[in-house]
């Protein structure tokens, strides 16, 4: 599978993750599973929300995220919400590993 597809298969996930925050409790997944930079940040943010108990919403992940790359995850972010989530991850999961 070509790299692109690989991207937009990690934000469907991380997006599907971000609407029903139970599917990461499910996740086989780990942040140096993902190939995008930006996307294993994400997760790897999310990984640390996780851990902390705190919700996994944009001003919380943003917290996380250094100021001066703001916009770039900012923008990365809006095209992760874009991405329709899906309830069903373990196969997209088994795509990324």
């Amino acid at each position: 599978m070509n790299e692109v597809s690989i991207t937009n298969i990690e934000k469907l996930v991380i997006s599907a993750i971000l609407f029903d925050s139970s599917l990461f409790e499910e996740t086989i997944l780990k942040s140096k599973d993902f190939s995008n930079l930006q996307n294993q940040k994400i997760f790897q943010i999310l990984e640390t929300l996780h851990k902390e108990k705190l919700p996994f919403d944009e001003d919380f992940i943003f917290k996380y995220v250094p100021k001066n790359e703001k916009n770039i995850y900012e923008a990365m972010l809006i095209e992760i919400l874009r991405a329709t989530p899906t309830s069903e991850i373990k196969a997209y999961e088994l795509e990324i590993k």
